[in-house]
């Protein structure tokens, strides 16, 4: 257990009925039963409690409800807001008045919802009141209600793939739990339904609203945030040592009830916080600061300590990041104490960074915390006076810096020295005092600029000595490890690489070792990009494979190089490492840009060329085989081609057609001329230059089913190019295949518009040639003919049918007499004006407009 976050108060014991649903609302707590009774309680603070006395809280029953339902309350939600109390009883929805002068009064009964299983509410501000929404799951459908008045009213109702097992609002959508998946839900039927994700083998999905931005899901591997799209927010699942069945939020903490025990954890940071043994429990239900939790017989209250004491334990136990969070929601009049508070803690986090040797991440919070400069310096031996030292008490023992850990701390040090000197110059001359904290006791913080400038300029100087003597004493030693360490702690990078490159030169015929330089670039970020590209040039020219990796390997720093940049770099040493480099952006990267889309076709292309004109002299007059499958590198490298141009979205075929112009790259430019919905122009290469009909076909067939730009017009442009060939530069006028073109007419007439087809078929085309296409365009129209018949009869009905329900609305008679009263004021119609609702009730029409602006 990390700490006692949560104290458990037993509320109800042994009850004589079974517990079977929970809710609460302030002070007051719901019980629903198995035998369909209703409990109301009121759980109210002991003030002062008596000698002896160990509860904390007083249990008052306001309203045992016997008759509450027929049969077992399996679900309760109390809209306090609203005073209303909703269940799930009987199979349908219930909503009583939860008023305190009311005994729990039936308000109405939604009917359609009849064997429903669950519901989940939302209530949001509207103007001066609130909107109140529900969702009702009932077997295979959702039900959308808005809460007018005195009812619900239906809005939509949604099918979904299974039986609803979980629900929760998200604004406009819905989180949904079925038996293997969580989906997300539009309330309205324009949206569409997504999974979000399989939840395993778990039985029984959960899922938490923690606030409108993010949830928790329920997994067989632990409990999974997502943000309100569904997208997981956190790189692991939070795991439990027994996965819970409902789980309840309750900030930073998550409750999770499982079979034998109640688990609390946080999941920034993730954190195993207590658990606490219970015997059986089943439901949880909260309201504000009141949480219960309860087994079919007993009630308990978990109370929270109070968040001061739980700071301590965390501040014992080093867990700051939970202790600032818990700082920050400390509910204190005085706002200056609490934030000196979240001042000590932070400053004392950086301190504990700065003992596990983590200098880089401690000093940019103690400059952050304007910790006094001083008391930072102190921390490093040999800096500061002992005079300085004596009185000084920091919060824990600081550890004996040597060695690398001294070094990499000194070049912190150093900047840190560098940001405060600028601060303190600014500082004196607008004649400020400096405002610093402090990590130690014994020694106030130095506020004087003057005195403060002194201290960092001495002490800034001293370090850079040490630095100096130390560098001599490597080089003279010839310890080129560690002087390269030394300089790339100082941030001499150049240096650092400079003795790499000679130390690699003047290994002749010995063990040439490359990675060294390949590991010291890719730690460099893009602030170094001159050097990069500088001491990269040796790697890539002798090791291409290995250099690379230097742009390559997953690393952050590397990641954020400007890719254009390494793109160039690369190409200008070879054609192959931009190939290299443009595969791994976007086949693994996955990188959209049509810059670097456009650039690996035309390096594909360029690398083909070079092989392409030798393939063709080595045919003599043969036939050469399909595009892709030539021998060696260059059937590789144009399947490569041919795939990409299929497969990638983002190229710009306009802007790479004028690259294929000239070439024999035929398959290619058929592709680019498709995409830019050219499909007369890619069919003549397909037909005329390639002499492949089965290509053209294909070709036709992809551009229907994948939905391309004029799609509807294909087969009658591949109809067309065997009818109309197009004119070869000689002037020769090629015969049209006719035999060709009425095959495809057979094969694909149902693509194609018959008064098209008319006008491109030669005029002494034979009858008998076409009968089949005319035989099927005939049954297909004569088909249309009927089913338009068909609807022309339904329409007709319908029309007829509204026509005499019309009629039979007008002929309804309405008697206003002497005695006939509004329902709503409970006076007398009169000769007011009024309205009938379609139930038949008479009201005024004044009544009815307040009784609108209402529901507004």
């Amino acid at each position: 257990m990390l700490l006692e976050a949560f104290e458990l108060e037993p509320i109800l014991e042994k009850l004589p009925r079974e517990i079977s649903s929970l809710a609460c609302y302030g002070q007051i707590l719901y019980i629903g039963t198995k035998q369909g009774h209703l409990l109301v309680y009121k759980i109210q603070p002991i003030q002062t409690l008596p000698e002896g006395g160990s509860r904390k809280f007083e249990v008052i029953l306001e309203r045992p409800c016997r008759q509450f339902a027929k049969r077992t309350v399996q679900q309760l939600s109390a809209i306090g807001e609203l005073n209303l109390l909703i269940s799930l009883s009987d199979g349908c929805i219930n909503v009583h008045d939860a008023r305190e002068s009311s005994s729990l009064q039936h308000i109405s009964t939604v009917h359609n919802t009849q064997n429903a299983n669950l519901f989940a509410c939302d209530l949001q501000p509207k103007g001066s009141g609130y909107q109140l929404q529900l969702c009702v799951s009932v077997r295979r459908r959702l039900q959308i209600y808005d809460w007018r008045g005195k009812e619900f009213v239906l809005i939509d109702e949604l099918a979904v793939p299974d039986v609803c097992l979980a629900i929760s609002w998200s604004k406009k959508l819905l989180f949904v739990g079925f038996r293997r998946d969580y989906f997300i839900i539009p309330t309205s039927r324009t949206g569409k339904q997504r999974e979000i994700f399989n939840s395993g083998n778990s039985t029984v999905p959960t899922i938490t609203k923690l606030s409108d931005e993010k949830f928790a899901l329920g997994h067989e591997d632990g409990t999974i945030f997502t943000n309100s799209e569904g997208r997981t927010t956190m790189k692991a699942p939070l795991k439990w040592n027994d996965n819970p069945f409902v789980l309840e939020y309750e900030r930073p903490y998550i409750i999770g009830v499982t079979k034998r025990h109640v688990e609390i954890r946080t999941y920034e940071p993730s954190l195993d916080i207590q658990a606490i043994d219970l015997h059986k429990p089943q439901f949880i239900t909260k309201s504000g600061d009141a949480i219960y939790i309860a087994s079919t017989t007993n009630v308990w209250r978990l109370v929270q300590v109070p968040r001061i004491t739980q700071i301590r334990q965390l501040l014992e136990k080093k867990q700051f990041d939970l202790a600032l969070v818990l700082a920050e929601m400390l509910d204190e009049s005085d706002d200056e104490k609490v934030q000196l508070r979240i001042q000590w803690i932070k400053n004392l986090h950086a301190f504990y960074l700065f003992t596990a040797f983590d200098f880089k991440t401690s000093l940019e919070k103690f400059y952050r915390l304007e910790t006094d400069v001083a008391q930072v310096i102190a921390m490093f031996p040999d800096l500061m006076p002992e005079d300085f030292l004596k009185d000084m008490k920091f919060p824990a023992e600081i550890p004996v810096l040597s060695g690398p850990d001294l070094d990499n701390g000194l070049k912190e040090l150093i900047e840190f020295l560098k940001k405060k000197r600028v601060d303190v110059i600014k500082a004196k001359e607008k004649k400020e005092k400096i405002t610093s904290t402090a990590i130690a006791t014994g020694r106030n913080p130095i506020d004087n600029p003057v005195l403060l400038h002194q201290v960092i300029d001495n002490n800034a100087s001293e370090v850079l000595c040490q630095d100096k003597s130390k560098s001599y004493i490597l080089h003279k030693e010839q310890k080129y490890s560690d002087l390269i360490l030394l300089y790339q702690n100082k941030g001499q990078h150049k240096r650092a690489l400079e003795l790499l490159y000679k130390q690699y030169v003047k290994a002749r015929g010995g063990r040439k070792d490359q990675f060294a330089t390949i590991r010291y670039l890719q730690a460099l970020g893009r602030q170094h990009l001159d050097l990069i590209f500088e001491y990269s040039q040796w790697v890539l020219t002798d090791f291409p494979e290995d250099g690379l990796t230097i742009f390559t390997d997953e690393n952050p720093d590397g990641e954020g190089l400007p890719r254009i940049q390494v793109y160039e770099h690369l190409r200008k040493t070879s054609e192959e490492l931009g190939i290299q480099y443009l595969e791994h952006i976007i086949f693994v990267l996955k990188d959209e840009s049509t810059e670097f889309h456009n650039q690996l076709v035309v390096l594909y292309k360029h690398t083909i060329e070079q092989h392409l004109h030798d393939y063709c002299l080595s045919l003599e007059g043969s036939i050469p085989v399909p595009a892709g499958t030539e021998p060696g590198d260059l059937g590789a490298m144009r399947k490569k081609l041919i795939d990409f141009l299929k497969l990638s979205e983002h190229y710009s075929p306009q802007e790479l057609l004028g690259y294929f112009n000239a070439t024999e790259m035929n398959e290619e430019r058929a592709i680019i001329f498709g995409r830019l919905g050219r499909h007369d122009k890619a069919l003549e290469i397909y037909i005329h230059a390639l002499r492949n009909r089965e290509m053209a076909e294909a070709y036709c067939e992809e551009v229907v089913e994948k939905k391309l730009p004029k799609r509807t017009e294909v087969y009658l442009k591949l109809l067309q190019t065997y009818l109309e060939p197009p004119k070869p530069p000689e002037g020769f006028k090629p015969e049209p295949d006719l035999s060709t073109a009425l095959e495809i007419l057979d094969k694909y007439w149902i693509h194609m518009d018959i008064s098209k087809v008319a006008l491109i078929l030669p005029p002494d085309t034979p009858i008998r040639g076409i009968r089949h296409y005319l035989e099927n365009i005939l049954l297909q129209k004569n088909s249309i003919m009927r089913q338009q018949q068909i609807l022309r009869n339904l329409y007709s009905y319908e029309f007829l049918k509204c026509v005499h329900e019309k009629l039979s609305a007008q002929n309804k008679k309405i008697s206003i007499d002497y005695d006939k009263t509004c329902p709503q004021c409970m006076r007398k119609i009169g000769t007011s004006a009024f309205v009938r609702y379609p139930s038949g009730d008479i009201v005024h029409f004044s009544c009815y407009d307040k009784n609108n602006l209402e529901r507004r």
